[in-house]
Order: structure tokens, then sequence, then C-alpha cells
């Protein structure tokens, strides 16, 4: 598979310029997948990395995006086709439904009547899709059941419609022309008419949906309904019944697949569990070795396809061909960015390991007195590494682990060791939850005295100058306080003292080349210089930010992370990056750092997506100004691992490839006459060690670059 990579055109540019344009990488996996819809040899599947593309044919697979499709939206919920002009549907997760017609084209978005969509009580959010026979469209959502007859929008809910009518999970054709559709019960709607399928209560069971639902149809026209309550209702077209075990086993969720087998048996699959069929009115094993990361099954006449969060799986007769279709070069969802003691920037990646996104080295706590887990960790100027696993703290340093917990350091015995910042020199500050603050200072650790720490939640803290701390302090009633901690006395700021601005944030910053320490106020960034707070207007001409989650100064550089988006400041200049005006995903920015090489990494909370941002331009080819304007280059795949191939527009012609690591270094540079007219060249990527790289091509007047990741 091909993952294209398109990178915007950089204009003006000097040794180590920057622009307000950069180069967007989005590295995502699936994590659930919707049900598939064949067409010859095209099978499409829905899944929150995109719309999934596999062509039977070729054996391929594409995936389609925000990035690689300019879609409205990473998550695709469903898939469906009008059976009368051909339309294709697809409906996103947090966005609405798209359409393109028959003829191809672009994507347009279908959007939802706006008072819908700014109900901020009942977010509206797309579950599932169906087209009936007459063409018209019906989509499942978190408000109801939505059709579409081609010119407007109209609703069925719990005030139109059926008293068990909300959250519609999902839907599909009923054998009569109308739906079927899973809500808190399992419904019918013809006509305009919504009509209860399956009873409220079956014996001493209530079949009652709360959160999810999921449902099928058989062949034979049976139906299963799947509440969220471990039970299972079954209806074989004369009466109800109700399994609250299969196999023996209870039934505590719902199955993350549902489907039927080629012999046209009911099939449900389990992670950890495997397939179970129903046949002959008993449930049985169903012999098919998947893996528990599956998330969608698809049979075909020979064979079936199956879905995983990277691969898809295509078994014909006894063969079974694996393709990649995304790349997350992680290994598992990334959070909590942190600084090294020489600047560059780390993130925590797996239960107890780091990884370091300047030089992709990583780190695995590994030793007797290594953490099993890392909750929070961070640097020392010196290098030296501070973790909390929740019960003790860990220091490494000189390439030794070195446990301190109450059996050896006096700390609290609990389970609620939740912060750890470095001090500013070798020392660290700990935060045990309500047991208090502890400092690590000249050997020991020592309680900070205070009942603020035990009576209040300390939502973040930062070192400053000269062992001060800086806290947000939380507690019912007066809400989050902004106070500072230093020689014994704690100093609680209030609004208007000082020129203080109170203000939503969670975000604290220390600035050690200035010594001023920033957070954001009511009206935008401030900062402390030792005796008053100096106001700095943030992103004027900009939408307001309503919440800062995190911010990052260095100099002119400023990197501000809100519930709007990421503001970034350099040259004098504010510019406003979001999911509207850029690749970026839709999911709300959890936190964002800045690499050494200028490369803005941004992360969500539970979310395994990442967005990687080129800001800056690293270079030592000091020619590159009279090149010309950058055009496109594409690199595939990426990350790389043997072999990197690269592609350009225009004619075919002689070119000159140049390697740079991203702390500008040229690495290697060759000449070349092997580039074709819209054909690619491979580029060996088996030498390198892993870590980012950039590569510029130069054609005539004209240069392309980009960067790659070498696994």
């Amino acid at each position: 598979m091909r993952i294209l990579l398109t990178f915007l055109a950089l204009a003006a540019l000097s040794l180590q310029g920057f622009a307000q344009q950069g180069n967007w990488t989005t590295y995502l996996k699936a994590s659930r997948a919707g049900r598939p819809l064949q067409e010859a040899q095209t099978l499409w599947v829905p899944t929150d990395a995109g719309l999934l593309e596999v062509n039977l044919e070729s054996n391929t697979a594409n995936l389609w995006n925000k990035t690689s499709a300019g879609l409205s939206s990473n998550s695709i919920e469903a898939v469906a086709r009008d059976p009368v002009n051909g339309d294709f549907f697809i409906g996103t997760y947090d966005v609405a439904m798209m359409r393109r017609s028959e003829g191809g084209g672009g994507w347009e978005e279908l959007p939802y009547p706006e008072q819908w969509v700014n109900d901020n009580f009942n977010p509206l959010l797309t579950y599932c899709a169906a087209v009936d026979d007459s063409g018209i469209l019906w989509t499942g959502t978190s408000q109801g059941l939505f059709r579409y007859d081609g010119q407007e929008w109209s609703r069925f809910g719990q005030s139109n419609g059926h008293p068990f009518l909300g959250a519609v999970w999902d839907i599909q054709p009923a054998p009569d022309g109308g739906m079927y559709l899973a809500s808190h019960q399992l419904l019918h709607i013809k006509d305009g008419v919504v009509s209860s399928a399956s009873p409220e209560q079956i014996g001493n069971h209530f079949l009652f949906a709360y959160g999810d639902a999921k449902m099928n149809i058989q062949a034979d026209s049976s139906l299963w309904f799947f509440p969220d309550i471990g039970l299972v209702g079954h209806y074989d077209g004369q009466q109800w019944e109700v399994f609250d075990s299969i196999g023996g086993q209870p039934v505590f969720q719902s199955p993350s697949f549902v489907g039927e087998t080629p012999e046209g048996n009911l099939l449900i699959y389990y992670p950890g569990t495997g397939f179970v069929q129903f046949t002959e009115g008993q449930w049985a094993p169903y012999s098919l070795e998947a893996g528990d990361s599956l998330l969608q099954l698809h049979f075909l006449e020979d064979g079936w396809v199956a879905v995983y969060p990277e691969t898809v799986a295509i078994h014909s007769g006894s063969n079974t061909l694996e393709i990649s279709y995304t790349s997350f070069p992680f290994q598992s969802v990334p959070y909590y960015l942190r600084y090294g003691g020489n600047g560059q920037l780390w993130v925590k990646d797996g239960y107890n390991s780091l990884l370091n996104l300047d030089s992709w080295e990583r780190f695995d706590a590994e030793g007797e007195e290594a953490p099993d887990y890392i909750f929070d960790y961070a640097f020392a100027p010196s290098g030296t590494l501070w973790a909390v696993s929740g019960s003790a703290v860990h220091r490494y340093a000189q390439g030794n682990w070195e446990r301190f917990g109450p059996d050896n350091a006096g700390l609290p015995a609990t389970n609620g060791y939740l912060k750890i910042v470095s001090d500013g020199g070798e020392g660290a500050w700990l935060d045990v939850s309500y047991e208090g603050l502890f400092r690590f200072e000249n050997g020991e650790w020592k309680k900070q005295q205070h009942p603020a720490f035990e009576l209040n939640y300390i939502v973040d803290m930062e070192a400053g100058a000269g062992g001060e701390l800086w806290l947000h302090l939380y507690e019912s009633g007066p809400g989050s306080r902004l106070a500072r901690w230093a020689g014994g006395q704690l100093h609680v700021f209030t609004d208007g003292e000082a020129g203080y601005q109170a203000g939503l944030t969670e975000a604290l910053f220390f600035e050690q080349e200035t010594g001023r320490f920033w957070t954001a106020g009511a009206a935008g960034l401030q900062y402390f210089d030792g005796q008053s707070w100096q106001q700095i207007p943030l992103a004027p001409g900009f939408e307001a930010p309503t919440y800062v989650r995190s911010l990052l100064v260095r100099g002119e550089t400023m990197v501000v992370v809100s519930t709007s988006g990421l503001y970034l400041h350099k040259d004098g200049q504010w510019s406003l990056l979001n999911s509207e005006n850029t690749p970026l995903a839709n999911e709300h920015i959890f936190e964002a750092g800045l690499g050494q090489d200028g490369v803005i990494w941004a992360l969500r909370l539970g979310y395994p997506v990442v967005d990687r941002y080129d800001w800056g331009v690293v270079t030592q080819d000091n020619d590159r100004g009279k090149q010309g304007p950058f055009e496109d280059l594409r690199l595939y795949p990426n990350p790389a691992r043997d072999v990197l191939w690269l592609e350009i527009k225009g004619e075919a012609q002689e070119a000159e490839i140049l390697l740079f690591d991203l702390r500008g270094q040229l690495l290697k540079a060759e000449k070349t006459d092997a580039f074709s007219a819209g054909g690619a060249l491979a580029y060996p990527a088996s030498g390198l060690n892993s870590g980012w790289y950039r590569l510029m091509v130069k054609t005539g007047d004209k240069a392309y670059s980009a960067s790659f990741l070498k696994q």
C-alpha cells in the first residue's frame, strides 16, 4: 500500500526560517470498524482511522481520511450506496454525513440542521447509516433517527416516534421494506410509524439497552438484539428467547463483531474468547483463527477479509495475504510530553517505556529497582530521570535505578503518587494525593508543611527559580487557584493582585532563559517578572480560547494548546491551527510539544492519533534560497524500513538528492537521472539509524522537500 503524504509549499525560506505553513503528517490506527459494503471486487470498510478501500482483485488497500482525501473527519462510522441514483454516502462520527455522486468527483458535506448540531446538552454524533430501496437516507445518531429525502432532514425521537427511541446505534433494512433500529429496544419503522420489534420484558429479563446495542438480521429473517446489559435476545419468527450465557460463559458485554457464517448461522466474536456460532439451537465454537485484535470480518465466496488496527488479511483457499493500510510508529497511545536535560522532547509510549521524538531513541525501564509502570516522569538538567509508579518514586542516574518508598524513604504507604517534576537541580517535587507535597533535597525526602497540600487537589505544578514551586490548587467551592510555594511560605494569588488575571487554565510554564513564569489569564497569556504580572494578548484577531491546556515559551516562539486548537507565535505573528483549517484530527488536542528540529507534536488523550507539524525549516544548504519555491515530494511508505519510494511532479530530468538529519547536518548527496515522469525512485533506507530525516530533491530551478521516519 502507498501512504501518500502531501506537503504544503513553503516560500521565502531562509537558513533557519519559519513559515506559517508547514508539513503535516498524521499517524493513526483503527480501534473500531463498522459494517463493510462489498461492491464487485471492492470492499469498503468504515473505521475510526478513515474509510478503508480494499481492492480484492489487486489485493491492495487504501485509507481515505482528512489527510489523504480531505474528508471532514477521520472517524467513519458507516458507508452506504443509494440504489436509485448511485450516490455514495459515508457517516462521520463527529461532523455529519458526506456524499459523492456516482459520476465521481470530490466529497461534499451533507450537514445536519444547525439547531440540532448546537444542542449543548446532547452533542450530535453519528453511529450508523443506511439507504432504503426508494433512495431515502436514514442515519442513527445520539439524538435519534434522522431521515433525508434528498431535500431536507426530519427527525424521529421519543417525542414523535416511540418512547424508547433514543440514540440509534445500528440500522438494517427489514424484509417488508422498512428499517430495523437498534435503540434502547429493537424497533421497526415503516411509512413513518415506529413500533417495538422486541418486548421490554421476557420472563424475568428486561431486554433494554442503555449506552450501546448491536443487532443482526439473518438470511432466514431471524432477529438478534445485543444490548449492553449482559443479555442476548433472539426472535425465530415465532417467539423471543433470552440468553444470559454463551457456551457456558456469562455475557458481560456486547460482542465486538456480529455477522453470519457462509452456512447462514449467527456468528459473534468476543476478544479473548474467539468466534461463537448459533447452530441448530445451540452455541458452538467456530473455527477461524483471527487474533484478539480483530475489528471486522467479511466473508467472500471463497474466503474472508479480516480488518485489524493497521492491517487487512485476505484469505482465499489456504493462503492468507496480510496488507498494511496505515502505520502507527508507537507501541501504544502516547502521552505525557516532557523535555530532557538537553532540551529534547520525550513521550511516554507503553507501560514503562519512553520515546525520544527528536532522536527516536527508546528507553525501557529495566532492572530490579525500575518501575513496572511509569505514571509520570521528569528529567533533571543533568539528564537524571525521575519516575513515579503509583506507590513509589524511582530515580535513574548513571545507568542505575534507585527506588524510594515507604519502606526506605519515609514516604506515605499509598497508591496516590501522581505527579513529579524536577526542582531545577538534582532534586524533585512529588505530589501524593491527599497525603501532601514532598521534596527530594540533599539526599532525602521531606514533607512540605502546609495544610493546603493535603486539603487541595494539585492540578499541576511547575518548578520555578531558586527552589520555588508554582501550583494550581483545586478545592470544591473556590475552584482552581494559582499559588507559589517558596521558602516555606504559600502565596495564593487573587484576581487583580499585582496585575494577575484569573482564567480557565491548567497551563504552567517556567522559561529558564528569562526566569519568567508563564500561565494563561482571562484575556491571554501572562508572566510574572518577580514583582508583578505582565499581560500578553493571545492571538488578537483570532477566536479566543475558552480553556488553555498547556503552553510553551522560547523567546518569541510560543505554542499554546487550547480547546480551540493550536495557537502558534513566531516572528511577531500569531496563527491558529485547528481541525477546520488543517488536516488536524477532530479530537481535542490534549497536549503538544516542540522538538529541537522545529517540529510540533500534538497528542490526544486516549486516541491513537498523533499529528506531526513540521513548523521549522532545518538545512545547511546555502543554495536553497536560489531553488525557488518548494514543490510536493511524495514519500512512501512513511515510516520506512528498507526502501523509501520518492515521487515528484514534472517531466523526467536529472536530480540531486540530499539527505539531512533534523539538526541540519548533510549526511549524503548524490545525483541521479533515474526519475521518470510520474514514476517513482527507490531510495535505500536500510542503512540509516532509527529516527527522523529530511530529503531534498533538486531538479533545475525547483526544490522538493519532505521528512520521513526510519524505523
